[in-house]
């Protein structure tokens, strides 16, 4: 449909944009859920290559998280720069990643989830890129404030996480 009650919806959320294109088309499309589990934010990775835009959300501040329960059952958290490096550790077996999005992508959900569950160490594993490095410096300088254990994780050979695995790397290294 055009119009009606359910397009002014889709179109109030985000997920239609004004000229009733969806937003992640072509996407690869993860819910964020709030600590209800509700979904409160969608976010989007385009599949073709060459799109100018390659990361998508809905508009409006990011809320929600993925991977929340890791910080409820493991002492070491891994904070990633996407959502698609934290995967890639998921698939490579390490199951405790929770991704932020993006370099200032460090949110008052995430914030909220170390101090509730007090993980006993955290890592930061943003690119290896100048903004992921100053990014994974300032985080966690913030969070050693706050009284975490925080360290900068340095990827060996690789752009981030996901080209890191895709490679050749080993959870070994």
């Amino acid at each position: 449909p055009t119009e009606g009650p359910i397009v002014a919806a889709l179109q109030q959320l985000g997920i239609l944009t004004d000229k009733h294109k969806e937003l992640l088309h072509n996407c690869v499309t993860v819910p964020l859920l709030d600590a209800d589990g509700n979904t409160v934010g969608m976010y989007g990775r385009r599949i073709d290559d060459g799109a100018k835009t390659r990361h998508l959300y809905l508009p409006g501040p990011r809320r929600g998280l993925v991977n929340r329960q890791a910080a409820a059952t493991a002492e070491t958290i891994i904070l990633t720069e996407s959502i698609i490096d934290a995967i890639s550790l998921h698939q490579n077996g390490f199951l405790n990643a929770i991704p932020l999005y993006g370099t200032n992508g460090f949110t008052e959900d995430h914030l909220a989830l170390l101090q509730e569950k007090r993980p006993q160490r955290i890592l930061l594993c943003l690119d290896n890129d100048e903004s992921g490095r100053r990014a994974a410096m300032e985080i966690a300088e913030k969070l050693k404030a706050l009284g975490f254990p925080a360290e900068v994780v340095a990827l060996p050979r690789a752009k981030d996480i996901n080209e890191y695995f895709l490679t050749g790397g080993t959870k070994e290294e």
